[in-house]
């Protein structure tokens, strides 16, 4: 029988058998059979700041990471569940932290004035693609298994002894495998899906110990033999639920001495080959369907001005400038963090981005931009005063034709003392749309001179040409025009 792929996210297990996968990859799981996740989140805290009413804080980069990481899983995991994937799910303790959203404010005047960056509340649990009824935390060790639970046997023969749970939950669409020793509180189910499966289970502790050995010579610690052999039984038990899951068979896991070739029969070599090929014709569609979603995403990502805040808006400016022909970046430094920094011929410029829901945007977002661009200036590598652009998203989940205000009477007096460019962005979405279909150098420059050109007003963009649509793939087909 061939060998199956055992990714392990977030924890590392003894034997070369399964593959190692940090927090912070950006690995495809669809490579793997099954899937060993440990529900957990690896953040980096302020320094000087570690705190947040009790739980930690992280840094505007460590909240960027936890956020791509928490979103990265969450995907993989759905995608990995939906394409016929086993996902063995370790069931920890949820870790909280707060995490910057991207939106701040100003506090203070004048020289006491601060920077407040607004943050929420994230937890390790987002990155699970399953909405539980309710979950509540709490260890202990005595459990026992339902009569659907015989599929774990000698799975939990092999692991019970370096197993804990940590949380007990309720989720009315799995089938409870585990109770805690009373029988009243679920620790460990089964989610049965069109083609994945999804296990949820106490989690493995391999601080024994016995699990581990301490070179001198080479000053490093490795796996001790019984730790080893413990893999070993770990993989089989795995593979083996795999597989009785995939075949929808009401066996028990068969026992590793079984799987040895003195009992293999003549049809099983066939239908294994069989089995192989089919799950390579699969696995590259589900490759092939992965890369496509990745490039939806991509390209819807300029609709996001018309309803998006915080780093997603930010986000969508930065392309739409980029496909307006600006040179444009988030920035971000040991002493500054700027929402934009974007150039071309028609000049340099520091823009400030947001979003609200049910109102204008305020003069307090005038004045933050006021202070990036003297901030800006004081640079040793900055020579001349940057030009200030605020994107402003107001109403931002009203449709574009029945926003009244913009921006308010003091943000629109405060923009015009200081020559700033204001833009809605929705009104960048038609320009970026046509932009996409069609290159399109002289109106993509007379655009960018609306920028150098409004100063303490709304821009005014040209309208579009009218064009005839082409699809994404007609666009990447075409040929380049020397």
């Amino acid at each position: 029988m061939s060998k199956s792929e055992v990714f392990c996210v977030g924890f590392d297990v003894p034997g070369d058998a399964f593959r190692y996968v940090s927090y912070d990859s950006e690995a495809s799981l669809l490579d793997a059979d099954i899937v060993l996740y440990e529900v957990g989140l690896d953040y980096y805290s302020d320094y000087g700041r570690s705190e947040y009413q009790g739980q930690p804080s992280l840094s505007s980069e460590g909240s960027v990471r936890a956020h791509r990481s928490l979103g990265h899983w969450k995907k993989q995991l759905r995608l990995a569940f939906d394409t016929g994937k086993t996902i063995f799910l370790f069931l920890r303790s949820p870790v909280e932290v707060y995490a910057h959203t991207g939106s701040q404010e100003l506090s203070g005047t004048g020289r006491s004035q601060k920077v407040i960056h607004h943050v929420s509340l994230i937890d390790s649990y987002m990155a699970v693609p399953i909405l539980f009824d309710s979950m509540i935390p709490a260890k202990g060790k005595k459990t026992r298994l339902t009569d659907r639970g015989r599929i774990l046997s000698t799975y939990w023969k092999a692991v019970q002894d370096i197993s804990s749970y940590e949380v007990y939950y309720e989720h009315k669409e799995s089938i409870p495998l585990m109770t805690t020793k009373s029988g009243s509180k679920t620790v460990a189910s089964l989610i049965q899906g069109k083609a994945g499966n999804i296990l949820l289970l106490p989690p493995l502790d391999f601080s024994s110990e016995n699990f581990t050995r301490y070179d001198e010579k080479k000053g490093q610690t490795f796996w001790a033999e019984e730790a080893l052999k413990f893999g070993h039984s770990l993989f089989s038990a795995v593979v083996e639920i795999h597989r009785s899951l995939r075949t929808g068979s009401a066996r028990s896991p068969a026992p590793e001495w079984v799987l040895g070739s003195q009992y293999e029969l003549p049809g099983e070599s066939e239908a294994t080959t069989r089995i192989e090929t089919l799950d390579d014709e699969i696995s590259k569609l589900h490759s092939d369907r992965a890369k496509w979603e990745d490039i939806l995403e991509e390209e819807s990502l300029p609709r996001c001005l018309l309803y998006e805040s915080g780093q997603v808006l930010e986000a969508a400016i930065i392309d739409a400038l980029r496909t307006i022909g600006f040179k444009a970046e988030r920035y971000v430094d040991d002493e500054s963090e700027f929402d934009i920094i974007f150039e071309s011929t028609e000049g340099r410029f520091l823009g400030e981005a947001e979003g609200k829901e049910t109102s204008a945007i305020n003069i307090d977002k005038i004045q933050q931009l006021e202070r990036n661009i003297q901030e800006d200036f004081a640079k040793d590598h900055v020579h001349e005063y940057a030009k200030g652009a605020m994107f402003g998203n107001p109403h931002r989940l009203t449709r574009p034709c029945e926003r009244k205000h913009v921006f308010t009477e003091k943000a629109l007096s405060a923009s015009k003392r200081s020559g700033f460019a204001l833009i809605h962005t929705p009104d960048l979405f038609p320009i970026v749309q046509y932009l996409k279909r069609k290159k399109d150098a002289a109106f993509s420059k007379k655009v960018r001179s609306c920028f150098k050109r409004t100063k303490g007003e709304l821009v005014v963009f040209p309208s579009v040409p009218k064009t005839k649509k082409k699809t994404v793939t007609e666009q990447r087909n075409a040929p380049d025009k020397k």
